[in-house]
């Protein structure tokens, strides 16, 4: 399969025609290899339109959900930016590509050690934690922008206080309904608050933020 080809058609035909036209953005996307992070059986799956669940805890998100997560967040070079959820590392390469200093969150051990060794193929570079997703990484914040790559219901308060005064946060939200929307947060003072919703988007739910005591939309 000419990978190439795939993920510049994926630019062409998924991304560009549905509003993704961030120049720092677009650029990373060209640059990283998509299918390097995948296991080899499902690489020439890397540039399809959905979702692509690797096992039962990790899944690539689908490319034009991410793309307009991450425009949204509005990266610029030098930003401070936590990547919750970090799955297989695609995402925290195509934000450490647009110039930003990226901590990423994985969920075990052995997940954090695979996204390592992911980003060393691309000659990527970033901070990676493992831990619980709704604590964030208190020791490394605050900063300037928030990613959790996937569905919510909530936002908890340990992350709303992990943002700077003007920071940023985007996720997938279902707002109890059955159609994810992709949604823009900013904190203003001590409130997190819904800056922006944008297109539907679907995304696999995260454990880690259904409703319960200590969270807040």
């Amino acid at each position: 399969m000419n990978f190439l080809h795939a993920r510049s058609n994926m630019t062409l035909g998924q991304l560009r025609p549905n509003g993704v036209s961030n120049p720092l953005l677009l650029s990373a996307i060209e640059q990283v290899n998509r299918e390097k992070f995948l296991p080899p059986s499902l690489q020439e799956m890397a540039y399809c339109d959905h979702s692509l669940q690797i096992n039962p805890e990790t899944f690539l998100l689908e490319p034009l959900v991410l793309a307009r997560l991450i425009q949204a967040l509005d990266i610029q070079p030098g930003d401070k930016v936590l990547h919750v959820n970090c799955g297989t590392g695609y995402g925290t390469a195509l934000l450490a590509r647009m110039g930003a200093q990226v901590y990423a969150l994985a969920s075990s051990p052995s997940q954090a050690q695979q996204v390592q060794a992911n980003l060393a193929q691309e000659n990527i570079l970033a901070t990676i934690h493992h831990g619980s997703f709704s604590d964030g990484l208190v020791t490394e914040g605050p900063f300037q922008a928030i990613l959790i790559e996937g569905a919510i219901d909530t936002i908890p308060i340990t992350l709303r206080r992990q943002l700077v005064e003007g920071g940023y946060l985007a996720a997938v939200c279902y707002f109890e309904s059955n159609s994810g929307m992709i949604t823009l947060w900013q904190k203003t003072g001590k409130q997190v608050t819904i800056s922006k919703k944008y297109h539907e988007g679907s995304a696999p739910r995260l454990k880690a933020f259904h409703e319960h005591v200590g969270f807040m939309f």
